[in-house]
């Protein structure tokens, strides 16, 4: 993903600027399982005017799909959650979230 914005932005001089306005936001780096879940929390309160969401999430060990659902539960009605297991492929379980408001 990374290479892409470099290719669009015709360089790497964008990157100190682009951190700096992400700082606390989702899509900047996390430090703590606590900070992810309020990120999405807060892109949940600042979207309200958008009635449905689909999240997708893959779990990889770092937040658990429940733990996301819980997140979601508190802003947004948790319409459906449908979940496929790769774990005898890659080891992981991805899930689809669907919430409205």
């Amino acid at each position: 993903m990374a290479w892409r914005e470099e290719w669009l932005q015709g360089g790497e001089h964008f990157w100190a600027e682009f951190e700096t306005r992400s700082a606390g936001l989702l899509g900047s780096p996390v430090q703590s399982k606590q900070q992810y879940l309020g990120f999405v929390e807060d892109l949940l309160l600042r979207a309200a005017h958008i009635p449905s969401w689909a999240l997708m999430h893959t779990e990889n060990g770092f937040i658990s799909g429940d733990e996301l659902v819980d997140t979601v539960s508190r802003i947004r009605k948790v319409d459906a959650i449908y979940s496929k297991d790769f774990s005898d492929l890659l080891g992981l379980r991805a899930s689809i979230i669907t919430a409205l408001s």
